[in-house]
């Protein structure tokens, strides 16, 4: 029967709203070949680094188990849901769930065009201590309860310095990831996974033609995006909106571009650095 993306599950916590799942175990192969024969003779698995990424177009759920800089699976196992196609219907009440049951989730991007819901893509990187499967599948299990997509956030209003950047037509941050994968005893997974290194990069896009020096009037200067949540079947809600508020150490207005057939747009980026208390970029 075939599957389509579901849910995501840490215990009674559900995380909504996916558009896009993908499981990979990342083979990493042994080949050979000897004797003067040009062809590979001997092919050999040497180990696997399993991975997942997954996006969300409802970021409450996701930003509150997550985070921004880091998310421990240890104790209550990760599932990812995987629901049954309905012959005939839509989707049945059951599926393949995948429990991993040790790793780390990390943030991998934002996106957020002007007019458009935002959406959030993290990754998942597994581990077991024992070098076995650090993952169990199991087939025909019954759904969590509550998930909905029942809210979303479009890009209202950035400010740098506390001075807003006028007209916008898109932010993204990519949070440029490294995550340190460990195999021990020629085990076939990795006994462990840990955040290496996560270096977070802002880019604004706006159709007013602004230099960055008007915004960063010191060596630090504080960006804040606002994502303001839609009211379904509205416009904007009163409350729900999302913040995501950062300090900056450096930045440029990278280009200025145009066609004969698009506006001209000028793209900020900005490199963020950590204030030694906060995540690099946290989100209320």
């Amino acid at each position: 029967m075939p599957l389509r993306i579901h849910c995501l599950a840490s215990s009674s916590t559900v995380i909504d709203g996916i558009q896009d799942c993908r499981l990979a175990n990342n083979i990493e192969y042994e080949l050979a070949r000897g004797d003067g024969v040009p062809f590979t003779t001997f092919v050999a698995e040497r180990q696997r680094r399993p991975t997942s990424t997954f996006v969300t177009k409802k970021l409450g759920p996701a930003t509150t188990l997550f985070g921004l800089a880091g998310y421990k699976i240890s104790a209550t196992p990760l599932d990812l849901w995987f629901a049954d196609e309905d012959n005939g219907g839509t989707i049945g009440t059951t599926g393949t769930k995948v429990s991993v049951t040790k790793g780390i989730v990390v943030p991998r991007s934002l996106a957020a065009p002007c007019g458009q819901a935002a959406s959030l893509t993290y990754e998942l990187a597994a581990a077991k201590t024992d070098g076995t499967a650090p993952y169990a599948v199991t087939d025909a299990a019954t759904f969590p309860t509550g998930a909905l997509l029942d809210e979303l956030n479009m890009l209202t209003g950035v400010t740098i310095g506390g001075v807003a950047v006028p007209q916008l037509r898109q932010v993204s941050i990519e949070w440029n990831p490294r995550i340190r994968t460990i195999h021990a005893d020629s085990a076939q997974y990795p006994i462990l996974v840990a955040l290496e290194d996560l270096q977070p990069v802002i880019r604004i896009s706006t159709y007013k033609d602004v230099a960055l020096s008007t915004y960063l009037t010191g060596a630090v200067a504080a960006v804040v995006i606002t994502l303001s949540k839609c009211e379904n079947g509205g416009r904007f809600a009163l409350t729900g909106h999302k913040t995501l508020t950062t300090y900056v150490s450096g930045g440029a207005a990278e280009s200025l571009a145009g066609s004969i057939s698009q506006p001209a747009e000028t793209e900020l980026v900005i490199q963020v650095a950590w204030n030694g208390t906060n995540s690099p970029i946290h989100i209320a």
